[in-house]
Formats: C-alpha cells, structure tokens, sequence
C-alpha cells in the first residue's frame, strides 16, 4: 500500500512539474510558425502603423474595431507599449482591419480608416472606434464622412476611387489564405499568436524577439 501511495505522490509530482513547466513555456508557445509567412508580410502605404517605420521590430496586428479583444488590446495594451517600447523606436505595430462582415456601414467605416490614416490626423478617429464602435451606425457619423470626403480631395479619391475597398479585400484574402483564425491575430517575424494577451506577457514576448533580433 505504501509503495501505491509513492507512485501516486510521484505521478502527481510528475503532472505537477509538466504543468509548470507548460506555463511557464506558454508565454511563448501560444504561437504557431510559418517559415513562408514573412514572404505575405510587406508593409503597405494604407496600413494603419503606431510607431516608427525605421523600428527595430515590426509586429503586424489584424484586427476590427468591432472585436472585443481587440478594443480590450487597445484600451488596456497599446497605451503601456507606447512610452516603453514604441515612442523609443524599438516597436512598431502595423495593424490590418480585417472584415468579413456584410455590414456596410462597417465597410464604410473602415474604408474611411484607411484613408484618414493615409492622408489626415488619425488619432482621434482611433480613440472614438475604440471608445464605441457602434457609432459608425449613426447617421452623424455618416456627416462625418461626408466632412472627411468633402475637405480632402485625396481622402475622397482614396474611399470612392476603390483605393481603400481594394486594400481592405486584400487583406481580408490574406488572413485566409494564411488561416488565420480570429482578431487579433499578432505576427512578429515568422510566428503567429492569436488572442488577447495582457501587457506583461506580451512585454515578454516583445523583449523575446528584441534580444534576438
């Protein structure tokens, strides 16, 4: 009987260590690799990017303003990143609206996106989508475009000339052709994490990849 009660304790001991030892290793197994992924990957004018386009480390982020986790990275992450990793020029985070909704006023919006982030101050659009998205289906903010549209002839060749809309499809076609499975998805050199990840955890991965740069 004693020597049942020892092996139980050491299978215990042992599960116990795996599962450390797993944890511990999540923080940068929560990721798949592609060998081919950086070949898809060349940064485009239309792409949304916080930071320098000279940064040390580039971390491609596809993503929609309608998505929880998404809203939850740019509420609780990107405002920590910012002073410690993005203002110095080590970071950059080059984000992709992905959409495959039907919703046109979701197309809309991200088309508009697209093109004040291409040719005006995108800021403060980014601060009121990620505040309430659901303003897109109000019919102020469709005033709003028409403002947008009407001041800048380049930001309305850019929403009505396809510009946008093509950019938007390509991307979408490249998260699937990528098998991407759901926003956010992060791409950091030839590795894919998805999901949300608190600050911590992804200051982790960040320095991970900075010290092996």
């Amino acid at each position: 009987m004693k020597n049942k009660h020892t092996i139980i304790a050491l299978l215990l001991s042992l599960i116990l260590v795996i599962l450390i030892a797993y944890q511990l290793g999540n923080r940068f197994i929560w990721k798949q690799s592609n060998s081919d992924i950086q070949a898809e990957l060349k940064q485009n004018d239309l792409d949304i990017v916080f930071g320098s386009d000279t940064a040390k480390l580039s971390i491609y982020m596809y993503s929609s303003y309608a998505c929880t986790y998404c809203k939850k990275f740019f509420d609780e992450v990107l405002p920590k990143l910012k002073p410690e990793y993005i203002d110095n020029g080590e970071v950059n985070i080059i984000v992709r609206l992905v959409d495959h909704a039907t919703n046109p006023t979701i197309a809309n919006a991200n088309k508009i996106a697209i093109c004040i982030n291409r040719y005006g101050y995108y800021e403060k659009l980014h601060e009121l989508f990620v505040a309430n998205f659901k303003v897109v289906s109000t019919s102020e903010f469709e005033s709003m475009i028409d403002e947008f549209t009407l001041a800048d002839d380049l930001v309305a060749e850019c929403y009505f000339g396809g510009e946008a809309e093509d950019y938007l499809n390509e991307t979408r076609n490249q998260f699937d052709q990528l098998r991407f499975k759901g926003t956010p998805t992060f791409v950091i050199k030839t590795s894919v994490f998805g999901g949300f990840v608190d600050y911590e955890q992804f200051s982790e991965v960040i320095n991970h990849y900075l010290l092996n740069n």
